[in-house]
Order: C-alpha cells, then sequence, then structure tokens
C-alpha cells in the first residue's frame, strides 16, 4: 500500500514540474518573440532573449511535440494559445510571401551598396603622385 502511494506522490510531482516546465519555456518564449517592443533601456532581458530567438523556437517546438505525444488536452491547449499569441512575430521573423510566383530579373535585384568608401583607405592616384599608405591616408582623410 505504501507504494502505491509513492507512486501517486510521484507522478503528482512530475505533473507540476511538467507544467512548470511547460509555462516557464512558453513565457521565456513569448519573452523572446515580443523583445522587440520592450526597450533595451528599461529591460536588458528580453534583448537577449530576441537574440536566442531561434533556440527559444526549436525549445517550444519540443514542448509542443512532448504535449502532442502525450496527448494532454488541457496542456494542447495551454501551447496552442502561445502558438496563437506569437504567430504575428513568427510571420515577421519568417516572411511568407504568396503572391509572386516568379522572381524578378536581374533589374528587380536587390543591390548592396556601401559608402563606407573611406575605410578602403585607397585614393585613386594621379601621374605625378605615388599611390599613399593606405594606414596614413585613413589617419589624414577620415
Amino acid at each position: 500500500m505504501k507504494l502505491r502511494a509513492l507512486f501517486t506522490f510521484s507522478s503528482r510531482v512530475a505533473r507540476v514540474l511538467l507544467l512548470v516546465g511547460t509555462l516557464l519555456i512558453s513565457g521565456v518564449y513569448l519573452l523572446g518573440a515580443y523583445s522587440g517592443y520592450i526597450a533595451p533601456k528599461t529591460w536588458i532581458l528580453p534583448s537577449f532573449l530576441g537574440l536566442l530567438f531561434p533556440g527559444l523556437l526549436l525549445a517550444q517546438l519540443l514542448v509542443s511535440l512532448f504535449w502532442l505525444i502525450a496527448l494532454d488536452k488541457k496542456h494542447l491547449i495551454l501551447v496552442g494559445a502561445v502558438w496563437l499569441i506569437s504567430l504575428p512575430q513568427l510571420l515577421t521573423y519568417f516572411p511568407i510571401s504568396r503572391s509572386a510566383k516568379i522572381l524578378g530579373d536581374e533589374d528587380d535585384a536587390i543591390r548592396v551598396l556601401s559608402y563606407n568608401v573611406c575605410a578602403f583607405g585607397f585614393k585613386p592616384s594621379q601621374q605625378d603622385q605615388p599611390q599613399r599608405d593606405p594606414a596614413v591616408y585613413q589617419e589624414q582623410w577620415c
């Protein structure tokens, strides 16, 4: 009889620990998802959670998979609510463009421009002047 009481107590402890773990991971995931709306000047922790968002997303996926395998409806509703709350941020993080079927040609391509030309350190040399040392040129002109 005492053995059965031990198993029921340990299963209750395990259920509570799983619930606390689920709530903790879901809460941290939501903080990471909405970290862009919290100024780092007021609270810096969500900024770091925003950097860890891919890892938090993986953790939330694992929690969802666990409760899907366990088929616990209460916890699945909780996890589903977390997914619905974070859906706008997921669509911002992983944008899906369904309108364009054809990729553009070269005229529509993205071009990367850099105006940081002083960091290159070279000025076109003239015929009568040799090319300057980049370190000296950068100190004088930048």
